[in-house]
C-alpha cells in the first residue's frame, strides 16, 4: 500500500470514530456467529491503526492491542478478498510470528477485509484456530457476508452520529433563540426558507432509512450532502442568534487581550473541512506575535463569516488573512469569482442585498455579513469590500485605535 493511500485509509478510520470504543453487543454477536459457523475457537473484529491492531469485538483472544507488524490482519487489509492461512508454521510470513511461536499458538487463520463504501480497508473480520485446517465454500461465503454486515453496521453508526450531532446543534441554538422575544419580522421569510428546507431533507432521509429504501452506498452519499446542508443551517442559526443577542446586549464592550494569529488559525482549523471540500487553501499571514485588545468573540465571528463567504465563491483557489498594525487593517482576500460594483456597494445594506449562489450552488441569506457589519460598528470598527468580477474580493476590517493601546 502506497503512503498516500495509507494516509487516506487512516483518515477514513478516524472518521468512523470506532477505535478504542467500548464493546457493543451488535459486534459481539457477529464474532460469536462467525466462530460458530467456522467452528473456530477464536474470532475477532480487528482495526488496523498506524502502528497497532485493536479489537472492536474479541472472542477467545486476550490481548486488546497488539503491534501492527505482528497482526495477521495487517496482511488482510492489503487485499480485496478473503485471506486464508491453512498452517502458519508453513507460511514464510508467519512462521516466526510471536503469536505462532508462543501463545495462542496460531496455526489456522481466515480473514475478510472490512471495506468502506469508499474502498478503504479499516481492518478485518477473522477466525483463528490452533490447528492446521481449511474452510469449506459455505463457511467462506458466510464469513464474507458477516464481514459486509460489520462494515454496514459501522457505516450506519457514522450516519446516525452525524445526524444526531447536526440535530443537537439545531436544537441547542433553537432553544437559545426561543429565549429571545421580539425578533425582526423581516427575517421570518428567510428563516422559513433556510431552516425548513434542510430539516425537510433530514426528515425525508430518515423516513427512507427507516423504510429500508437506501443502500449503504446511497446512505453515505446522501449523508455527506445532508451534513453540509445541516452545517449551513447551523451557521445561519448561529448568525441569527448573534444578531438577535446584539439587539438586547448592553453597550458595554468586552475587550480582552488576545493573540490575533491564534484566533484566525483556530477558525481556519475548525472549519477546515469546508475549505478542503472546495480545494481551497487558507493562508494565515498574520504575524504570530500580534496582540490585540478587542472583543475576541467578535473577531472570531467576523473572520469565520468572511472566510466562509470567501469559500462559498472560491474553488481551487486561496484565501489569505493578513493584518497591518500601522493602519489596524485586518484583510481577508480571496481568488474567487468576485462581484460587480453594485453588488459590492450594497453588500452590507440589508434592504438592497442580493443573494448569490456559490460556485457549487450554495445558497445563503446574507445575514452573516450584516451581523458582522453591525457588530463591528457597535465596537467602533468598520468593514468594507473591494471586489472585481472574475478576479476576487478583499474584505477590509478596520479596527479602532484603542485596539493596540
Amino acid at each position: 500500500m502506497d503512503t498516500k493511500t495509507e494516509l487516506k485509509r487512516l483518515e477514513e478510520l478516524k472518521r468512523y470514530n470506532i477505535l478504542h470504543t467500548p464493546p457493543e453487543p451488535e459486534y459481539d454477536d457477529i464474532v460469536k456467529l462467525a466462530s460458530k459457523i467456522c467452528d473456530a475457537p477464536i474470532s475477532l473484529i480487528s482495526l488496523i491503526d498506524k502502528d497497532t491492531q485493536s479489537f472492536k469485538a474479541n472472542l477467545g483472544l486476550y490481548p486488546v492491542i497488539t503491534r501492527r507488524e505482528d497482526a495477521f490482519c495487517s496482511h488482510t487489509i492489503l487485499q480485496d478478498d478473503i485471506m486464508i492461512v491453512e498452517d502458519a508454521k508453513n507460511d514464510h510470513r508467519f512462521k516466526n510470528n510471536p503469536f505462532v511461536v508462543d501463545d495462542p499458538n496460531i496455526r489456522f487463520y481466515a480473514g475478510v477485509p472490512l471495506t468502506t463504501p469508499k474502498g478503504y480497508n479499516l481492518g478485518s473480520l477473522c477466525v483463528i484456530d490452533k490447528k492446521p485446517r481449511d474452510l469449506n465454500e459455505l463457511q467462506i461465503e458466510s464469513l464474507k457476508v458477516l464481514g459486509r454486515q460489520v462494515i454496514n453496521l459501522m457505516t450506519l453508526k457514522v450516519f446516525n452520529d452525524n445526524l444526531k450531532d447536526a440535530n443537537n446543534d439545531i436544537m441547542t441554538i433553537t432553544e437559545e433563540l426561543l429565549k429571545i422575544n421580539d425578533t425582526n419580522n423581516k427575517l421570518l421569510s428567510i428563516i422559513a426558507h433556510d431552516i425548513k428546507s434542510p430539516l425537510a431533507s433530514v426528515s425525508t432521509t430518515l423516513e427512507m432509512l427507516l423504510n429500508g429504501d437506501l443502500s449503504q452506498e446511497e446512505l453515505m452519499e446522501m449523508s455527506s450532502g445532508l451534513k453540509e446542508r445541516v452545517n449551513s443551517t447551523s451557521i445561519f442559526l448561529d448568525n441569527l442568534l448573534n444578531w438577535a443577542t446584539s439587539q438586547f446586549n448592553s453597550d458595554e464592550n468586552k475587550y480582552t487581550k488576545f493573540n490575533l494569529f491564534d484566533s484566525v488559525q483556530r477558525v481556519a482549523t475548525n472549519w477546515g473541512y469546508m475549505f478542503k471540500s472546495k480545494n481551497n487553501t487558507v493562508i494565515n499571514s498574520v504575524d504570530k506575535n500580534t496582540e490585540l485588545n478587542f472583543d475576541n468573540n467578535v473577531i472570531k465571528f467576523v473572520v469565520r463569516n468572511v472566510l466562509l463567504n470567501a469559500n462559498k465563491f472560491t474553488e481551487n483557489g486561496k484565501i489569505e488573512v493578513s493584518y497591518n498594525s500601522e493602519n489596524r487593517e485586518l484583510k481577508i482576500k480571496d481568488s474567487g469569482c468576485g462581484m460587480d460594483k453594485k453588488t459590492a456597494e450594497n453588500l452590507f445594506n440589508w434592504d438592497f442585498r442580493e443573494s448569490k449562489t456559490g460556485t457549487k450552488g450554495e445558497t445563503g441569506s446574507g445575514l452573516g455579513l450584516k451581523v458582522c457589519y453591525d457588530m463591528l460598528k457597535k465596537n467602533d470598527a468598520d468593514i468594507k469590500v473591494v471586489s472585481e468580477a472574475g478576479v476576487g474580493s478583499e474584505f477590509i476590517i478596520t479596527l479602532p485605535k484603542k485596539v493596540q493601546s
